[in-house]
């Protein structure tokens, strides 16, 4: 594993080059695998990768540190001007939650991803993930720049029954809410967007 740091208008750190790595060919491709944030040694075993969201999300620090960018490519020949083209993709789900009604409400309200798995293994081979069916754990979001509006990012994974429980919370009082999910599952690099609408005593579903 290499690491390469951005700076000034170029990549900086050691690689390995052609001559390092020998002529690629059908039956022996060079394959490349990128990730970012860089991910701890001790995360990888074998050709898969261990990798965690962070169960409190609420600090945008933690929230980042969640946000996987994975790129893949491999070779059956050099490429002729010698570049690696690695394009990066959000490896996470993006799960979003939008309050709508009651003003006062909306302004007052929070919110926590109930039961999810926050774990998964991914292949560095060719980039599929596998979430990590225990332990589950409840996701704190982070609240955007606009009120009633939330974020929070887990990996790719199948919903229970097909629905996403939530819990959510006004002024002290919690309501569990159970939202369906398309297809009953939360696909990589794709955002899960959720509108509820607020009311005294209630929280209906909208989209």
């Amino acid at each position: 594993m290499y690491t390469l740091t951005y700076e000034s208008g170029a990549w900086n750190g050691f690689a390995p080059t052609w001559n390092d790595l020998g002529e690629p060919t059908n039956d022996n491709r060079r394959c490349f695998a990128a990730f970012y944030p860089k991910p701890q040694a001790s995360s990888i075993s074998g050709k898969q990768l261990a990798f965690s969201v962070a169960a409190n999300q609420s600090d945008e620090a933690a929230y980042k540190a969640s946000d996987l960018l994975f790129a893949y490519q491999n070779y059956q020949t050099k490429p002729q001007d010698g570049s690696v083209a690695l394009n990066f993709n959000h490896f996470m789900t993006r799960i979003k939650v939008k309050f709508l009604g009651n003003g006062e409400l909306v302004n007052k309200a929070t919110v926590v991803i109930k039961n999810i798995s926050a774990q998964c293994q991914i292949s560095i081979t060719d980039g599929s993930i596998m979430a990590t069916p225990t332990p589950r754990t409840d996701i704190i979001p982070r609240a955007s720049a606009h009120a009633g509006i939330f974020y929070a990012l887990v990996p790719s994974q199948a919903v229970a029954d097909g629905l996403l429980e939530l819990a959510i919370s006004v002024d002290g009082k919690v309501t569990s809410h159970k939202v369906a999910i398309p297809d009953g599952f939360l696909y990589s690099g794709q955002q899960c967007a959720i509108e509820l609408t607020l009311k005294d005593g209630d929280a209906n579903t909208g989209n």
